[in-house]
């Protein structure tokens, strides 16, 4: 059983129609050719080179969650994302181009935060609805527009092909070339309060404008900004490039042009706040 195989039967077990299926597939051709361990070729990191720092500790959370570069079958890339994925991956002792848990995490991941998508891909028998909901609110790449007739192409191709497979029996493809699991090093204590309560500055993100230096939630900002096509240095600085960009953020989606980062905004971003 091929990789496309296998994850077309994974989605329809789990209750999408051959339509959803097929669209998730003709997306996933488009961000990753199927390849678990694929990562950004921008990144200049080989694959295997990034598998293993992931898997050994030699990445750590934040860097993994904050590096802009996608990976996995997915291209994984919003800082949120990725802290799921760590948290999946390093909870269950997987490697993190670990295929079947990859899919595994997909499935979960669309249940739990795109639960729109993934009830559309459970009910609708439109090949051209499922690959514009999901290209648009999953995967929502930079060249939306450019990118929606080649992967509704794609899925229409993934469907003609395996809209007749057995799924009955879901054979996992043969071993893909993960990095043995070696335990991460513990985590850093947690930064606290001053009643002793340990401090998450990046989630919930707090409200945040220019008078906020030192917070992790710029660093965020600018990551979305960033994937959202904005032209933004990820330095965790607020600089006046990152003000400009954001009042132009705010303006081309109807939000208050006021620099400041509060709930709108970031839900516009893409964060569930």
């Amino acid at each position: 059983m091929s990789v496309p195989e296998y994850l077309y039967a994974r989605l329809i077990n789990a209750g999408m129609t051959k339509e959803g299926a097929s669209a998730v597939l003709g997306n996933v051709q488009h961000e990753s050719a199927f390849k678990p361990e694929n990562v950004e070729d921008r990144s200049g990191i080989p694959d295997s080179d990034y598998v293993r720092r992931v898997n050994t500790g030699q990445m750590t959370r934040d860097q993994y969650m904050y590096d802009t570069y996608g990976m996995g079958l997915a291209q994984w890339t919003y800082p949120p994302r990725k802290g799921w994925m760590w948290d999946w991956f390093k909870s269950r002792n997987k490697s993190i181009d670990d295929l079947e848990e990859q899919v595994n995490f997909l499935i979960w991941e669309m249940k739990e935060h795109y639960s729109g998508c993934w009830n559309l891909c459970c009910s609708s028998n439109s090949l051209y609805d499922c690959v514009h909901k999901l290209l648009w609110e999953w995967e929502n790449p930079a060249d939306k527009n450019g990118q929606f007739p080649l992967r509704l192409s794609s899925a229409q191709d993934w469907f003609n092909k395996l809209s007749g497979l057995n799924v009955g029996e879901v054979e996992i493809p043969g071993e893909t070339t993960s990095t043995p699991v070696i335990q991460h090093p513990s985590k850093p204590a947690d930064e606290v309060d001053d009643d002793g309560i340990p401090i998450d500055k990046t989630f919930p993100p707090r409200m945040i404008d220019s008078h906020c230096t030192g917070f992790k939630e710029i660093k965020l900002l600018e990551v979305l900004l960033w994937c959202h096509g904005y032209n933004v240095l990820v330095d965790g600085i607020w600089s006046d490039l990152l003000d400009k960009n954001l009042r132009k953020f705010q303006r081309e989606h109807g939000l208050v042009v006021d620099a400041v980062c509060g709930d709108n905004t970031w839900r516009a971003l893409g964060l569930n706040v």
